[in-house]
């Protein structure tokens, strides 16, 4: 799909929507969310947020006052179920279910990092505290660049490692601010 700035988006596997901010020449699309972060994400994982979608997720029902019992099966019913808390994530990149054989390292950290950024973003949301990040031992460059986020994040109080095996620490643990 051809997308324009300021198309409104959703992405495919996560819970996030946001508005097209700027399109780059290699193909992918930085998205602003409705928290405000920057998301650099490859066009083929979002899709189009209708109007009809937007107002249906805002609770607004799009059919005039008085129509509804025409069109019973048109509104659906919007329900508010509790969401089970998660407070643990993996970032490794095959855990994330994007295809990466072909990606350079570089590509696959920066991979890494948007999504590590969407979900403590979405732990400040909801207030989710404290909150795991599995990057694993390896040469450490991704718990490098996570470490450098967070401690430039005026919601976070601090963060520990965690999960020590005998290589060193795979795992970042992030405590925020109440």
């Amino acid at each position: 799909m051809k997308w324009n700035i300021g198309d409104s988006v959703r992405f495919l596997n996560e819970p996030i929507t946001g508005i097209v901010w700027n399109l780059r020449k290699d193909g992918w699309i930085e998205v602003e969310t409705e928290e405000g972060m920057i998301l650099s994400v490859p066009s083929s994982h979002l899709v189009s947020v209708h109007r009809l979608e937007k107002k249906f997720e805002t609770g607004e029902n799009p059919i005039k006052p008085g129509f509804e019992k025409d069109f019973p099966n048109y509104a659906p019913k919007i329900q508010k179920q509790e969401e089970e808390i998660i407070r643990e994530f993996d970032l490794h990149i095959e855990e994330l279910g994007i295809p990466y054989r072909n990606l350079a390292n570089y590509e696959i950290v920066r991979i890494q990092l948007n999504y590590f950024e969407n979900k403590l973003g979405e732990s400040i949301q909801k207030g989710i505290s404290p909150v795991t990040f599995i990057h694993g031992v390896g040469n450490g460059v991704l718990r490098q660049e996570i470490r450098k986020r967070l401690l430039k994040n005026p919601y976070v109080s601090h963060f520990e490692n965690k999960g020590k095996d005998r290589k060193g620490f795979g795992a970042t643990e992030v405590f925020l601010k109440p």
